[in-house]
């Protein structure tokens, strides 16, 4: 939602010919005319590569997205910063195709989702079921013990993810 004092304030490109009001449902907000300008700064001022190749832009292009990296892991995860890994993708739908793919599926593993989940969610079935877990839809205002019941198996070494 954009507020009236954004508007206002002439950052939000076009809000001032028209009074708009902006509901993105996947969240994903207009930028501001001050972002827009800060981006193109940042860019503008070196030469970016492949972060993944060799030579000196991708070699600018990997201290970026380290130095990211490192805000982002101190930020949420704090002084436990190095027990975690931070993986940047496309969007939501990258990221939960990577988890599915690289999860720890095994027999006995389950997979449980709302009714209500977005179709990424739900496609994450086909690589759990191909190795061997199952899956558990509920419904968005199950109880936590409906959402418990679905890890039927009882060895540690058995994981079972949940997306409610």
């Amino acid at each position: 939602l954009i507020s009236p004092l954004d508007a206002a304030a002439g950052d939000v490109p076009g809000a001032e010919s028209q009074a708009i009001v902006y509901l993105d449902w996947a969240g994903a907000a207009l930028p501001l005319r001050s972002q827009l300008a800060d981006a193109a700064a940042a860019v503008a001022g070196q030469t970016l590569g492949n972060p993944h190749c060799t030579g000196p832009a991708a070699f600018a292009s990997m201290l970026a997205e380290d130095a990211a990296r490192a805000q982002l892991l101190a930020h949420f995860c704090g002084h436990r910063a190095h027990e975690w890994d931070l993986i940047f993708t496309a969007g939501a739908t990258s990221a939960l195709k990577l988890v599915s793919e690289c999860f720890p599926w095994a027999d006995g593993s389950r997979l449980a989702f709302a009714s209500d989940s977005h179709t990424s969610v739900i496609g994450m079935r086909g690589p759990a079921g191909a190795a061997g877990a199952g899956f558990a839809c509920l419904p968005p205002d199950a109880p936590p013990s409906a959402w418990a019941a679905t890890a039927t198996h009882a060895s540690p070494s058995v994981r079972h993810l949940a997306f409610f």
